[in-house]
């Protein structure tokens, strides 16, 4: 019987072991402290001239100031900590028309690599049109007042990022852009 309890005793000492090396690690619970925000430097959006003979090859790429903003998700700061870095690793832009014509620009990504600590900002300039999507349908149309004459457009620039407990942080933004031969 004395054999029996021993048996009983190692088995949920054994299972003990095993339930809490399934924990969280230790540096968290598994979900970031902090969350992101995105804040336009220019509340209007962005009129984008689709040729310039001024340029090289007549077009270029179009960029946005945007802020990046890391607040705690305890107002009261008592979950501060140094995991609360965020690496922003890359960003996706994609577009729609107000119109809803599905003729659009390609979406693109691009890679960065910046950080912004918890609770503060990290300003970024942010490719938001590349140039060679200036000299394919529906923007080329528009040279020399052609096509439609504008087209307005939104992008949505959704940014990806993972903090120091590798937890996946993103953000969006949409922009409104105006695009002509202006």
């Amino acid at each position: 019987m004395k054999g029996r309890y021993v048996v009983y005793t190692v088995f949920l000492l054994g299972l003990m072991i095993m339930l809490e090396s399934c924990q969280e690690p230790a540096a968290g619970m598994g979900k970031s402290p902090v969350y992101l925000t995105t804040e336009p430097q220019d509340v209007w959006g962005l009129y984008v001239d689709v040729y310039n003979p001024v340029l090289p090859g007549g077009v270029s790429d179009e960029t946005f100031w945007i802020t990046i903003a890391s607040h705690y998700k305890d107002p009261t700061g008592a979950t501060a900590s140094d995991y609360a870095t965020v690496y922003i690793y890359e960003y996706r832009v994609t577009y729609y028309r107000l119109d809803g014509n599905p003729n659009v620009p390609e979406p693109f990504m691009m890679h960065l690599n910046s950080k912004v600590e918890g609770g503060s900002t990290l300003e970024l300039e942010t490719v938001v049109l590349r140039s060679d999507a200036k000299l394919k349908s529906p923007l080329k149309e528009l040279v020399f007042g052609g096509g439609e004459g504008y087209i307005q457009l939104n992008a949505v620039i959704e940014f990806f990022g993972e903090d120091l407990m590798d937890n996946k942080l993103t953000t969006k933004f949409v922009l409104y852009m105006r695009v002509s031969d202006m």
